[in-house]
């Protein structure tokens, strides 16, 4: 009987789960409406690029992240707050500016002409995808950890 009980239970957990996620809605939406952090990152990064598409997504209604499309082929993922979390660039590259100088540097010495094609926000740091192939990861602090296969 117990083990029905937390079987039932497992299942409502896991319908309700199934449930939100079927709520999350990618909405087309005009750049004026990206958090304002989002929208000075833009400018002070890619300011000869325009915005393509914005787009917002939420769950029930509430805002999760953002992405951004560049005319230049960048995509950029904002959070909830319009930080970034990712940024994306594999024809042109992502500016050494978004990376923490520590990272810009190490890339600039180890890796020179090389560009980053992606940037990612980790848990543990930053993972970099740079032009030659190999992705890079670094801490939190911005410094290198490892080459990563």
């Amino acid at each position: 009987m117990k083990l029905l009980i937390q079987l039932k239970t497992v299942m409502v957990v896991a319908a309700m789960a199934t449930g939100i996620n079927a709520y999350a809605q990618d909405t087309v939406i005009p750049t004026a409406q990206l958090p304002k952090t989002s929208q000075t990152f833009i400018t002070k990064n890619f300011n000869k690029a325009k915005v393509s598409q914005a787009q917002k997504e939420s769950i029930a209604g509430i805002a999760r992240e953002y992405k951004v499309y560049l005319d230049n082929g960048t995509s950029i993922e904002f959070g909830r707050d319009g930080s970034w979390e990712e940024i994306e660039n594999e024809q042109s590259g992502v500016p050494f500016s978004v990376a923490p100088a520590s990272i810009q540097n190490h890339i600039k010495q180890k890796f020179p002409n090389t560009f980053i094609t992606k940037i990612e926000k980790k848990r543990y740091g930053y993972s970099v995808d740079i032009s030659n192939g190999l992705e890079l990861e670094f801490d939190s602090k911005g410094n290198f950890t490892k080459i990563d296969d």
